[in-house]
């Protein structure tokens, strides 16, 4: 075996696997990992070498040689699948997708490079050859899993439509079969062989785009969803919070009632104690805004549970505009967040969250601010979560954004110096 021959295998066996890798890389992991990813980088090499050994000894008519070389291809990619089910824990329309996806990523960097070689410039070097396939392939997989791969969720139900992962595979399916015949057909015509190259290597762009620009849109639609969702569930709870609420009221004002027919039997002091842990739940917040009053409430019984400090300088009348189940929403998911960041804070100081409203300008905005781990970042306008799963993460800010939107303002965030502030912005004429 000459070593451009070797090559020939080595490379693209290296970038299929790198690719389906970088692909396959999201999922979770079988127990012995690295041992499975041996075993199966081992079986796929030696299969790659009996078969380039097997069919120089065979005399095959050009035709049959085709035929077989095209198989070869095929088994590849069907060992590529069977490798993301042996290494990742998956179903087998996850080892479809990560395997497509790779071979994908492989097919259009080594298209590329044959175009460049073929009409742009060709080394007579070998060294100098594969080292430029090897840039090409690079420059491929990093723009590829910067722009696409690494902001991607195929998990769970991200990858739960069998029928696009299943034209995805038949697309690949045409790709390797047509393309080496085409390919046979067009031997001498230059030209041809140049337009058929560039078409694979766009067939291989789409596949590879339609199946994560579907991700994007799947993730779109159940993030809707959820949301969705959320919003009823406040609705419900906040109907909820409103009857107990009132009933605790009205049996308040009966307390107190009572209380002032004990006159001479307790003394001023108790009578006073009686009242203020009577009051502590309908008194505490009066903005002006029964829905606000209720959200607030909740949530600063929750602080005074765990030890945070909740300041408030609200105006509820001037928001009047927005529902009662889209302010009780807006703030429970507002004070939610400021909680959950705060909560993990060992410093007592900085237990704290501010809230606040102001008008300027023929707009009232809305204002929130804690602090936080420093070591927290935002990514397409939201903190990057800490949680391991983070499928469900910031939900109830695009909740936030999404009330925003509805009633024509909008919502900043912004991570300084150890602080996180959240500002809502309304034009007041609604």
């Amino acid at each position: 075996m000459t070593f451009s021959q070797f090559w020939g295998s080595f490379g693209y066996l290296m970038a299929l696997m790198i690719g389906v890798y970088l692909v396959a890389q999201k999922m979770p992991r079988r127990d012995h990992f690295a041992l499975r990813m041996a075993l199966c980088a081992a079986v796929i090499f030696a299969y790659k070498f009996g078969f380039d050994v097997g069919l120089r000894s065979l005399e095959l008519d050009e035709v049959a040689g085709l035929v077989v070389r095209t198989m070869d291809s095929f088994v590849l990619y069907m060992l590529s699948i069977a490798a993301v089910g042996v290494c990742f824990s998956c179903d087998i329309w996850a080892m479809l997708f990560c395997a497509t996806a790779g071979y994908c990523m492989q097919h259009m960097s080594q298209r590329t490079y044959l175009l460049l070689t073929k009409y742009v410039y060709r080394w007579d070097n070998v060294i100098l050859d594969c080292v430029a396939l090897v840039v090409i392939t690079a420059v491929f997989y990093v723009v590829l899993y910067r722009t696409l791969i690494r902001g991607a969720d195929y998990r769970g139900t991200m990858l739960n439509s069998r029928v696009q992962v299943g034209v995805s595979f038949i697309a690949i399916l045409i790709t390797i079969f047509l393309n080496s015949f085409a390919m046979r057909a067009a031997a001498g015509m230059a030209n041809v062989i140049g337009y058929i190259i560039f078409f694979s290597i766009i067939t291989a762009v789409l596949v590879f785009y339609v199946e994560f620009g579907w991700l994007a849109a799947k993730k779109a639609e159940l993030e809707k969803d959820m949301v969705s969702r959320m919003a009823e569930a406040n609705r419900e709870q906040y109907e909820i919070e409103k009857d107990i609420t009132e009933l605790i009221n009205i049996k308040c004002h009966d307390l107190k009632h009572q209380f002032s027919m004990l006159d001479g039997q307790l003394s001023e002091r108790q009578i006073a104690e009686l009242s203020e842990s009577i009051n502590i739940y309908d008194s505490i917040f009066k903005t002006g805004n029964k829905a606000l009053d209720i959200a607030l409430t909740r949530k600063s019984l929750l602080c005074e549970k765990k030890g945070i400090k909740l300041t408030c300088v609200m105006d509820g009348e001037k928001l009047s505009f927005l529902t009662e189940e889209d302010i009780f929403s807006l703030f429970c998911n507002i004070l939610d967040n400021a909680i959950e960041a705060v909560d993990g804070l060992t410093v007592e100081s900085k237990r704290l969250i501010c809230l606040s409203t102001m008008t300027q300008g023929g707009k009232i905005i809305v204002h929130e601010e804690n602090y936080f781990d420093h070591d927290q970042q935002l990514r397409d306008g939201l903190p990057v979560t800490t949680k391991g799963d983070k499928r469900y993460h910031g939900f109830g800010l695009k909740s936030i954004k999404r009330i925003c939107e509805r009633y024509r303002g909008n919502c900043t965030l912004k991570l300084e110096d150890g602080i996180f502030e959240m500002e809502l912005v309304f034009p007041m004429n609604q």
